[in-house]
């Protein structure tokens, strides 16, 4: 008798198939272990260190996994151990009635602190 469409068969496949694949799924297992970054096995003071270098690749060492992503945050989030914004310019603008007015505020950032500046503004306000 058939098996109605849209159902799975059950096929035995016996000891050879089920050891290839329990083979298989070692490998997988000794390969994820394998590629865990490497960075994960530093202190983090040392992690601090390399980041600090390479902060115009603070998006990539953020993917490289859970452990960095956490450790690049705290980094973000630490006070003041070095200027990221180099001058704040703010101007004031009337509309001609004291209702209503702008304020304008320009920030200047090198280069390689302008990932660390917009990731950092983000962990402080995610909503905005």
């Amino acid at each position: 008798m058939d098996a109605p469409s849209g159902s799975k068969r059950q096929i035995d496949e016996g000891p050879e198939v089920e050891a290839k694949r329990s083979k298989a799924r070692e490998e997988v297992d000794d390969a994820t272990v394998e590629s865990s970054s490497p960075l994960e096995n530093l202190p983090k003071e040392l992690v601090w260190m390399i980041i600090d270098f390479a902060r115009g690749s603070l998006r990539n060492l953020r993917m490289t996994s859970r452990l960095i992503k956490n450790i690049v945050e705290e980094f973000a989030l630490q006070q003041g151990t070095s200027e990221i914004v180099e001058e704040v310019k703010i101007s004031y603008f009337s509309a001609g009635t004291a209702d209503v007015f702008s304020v304008e505020i320009s920030l200047r950032v090198r280069n390689y602190n302008s990932q660390l500046l917009e990731y950092r503004m983000f962990l402080r306000n995610p909503s905005g």
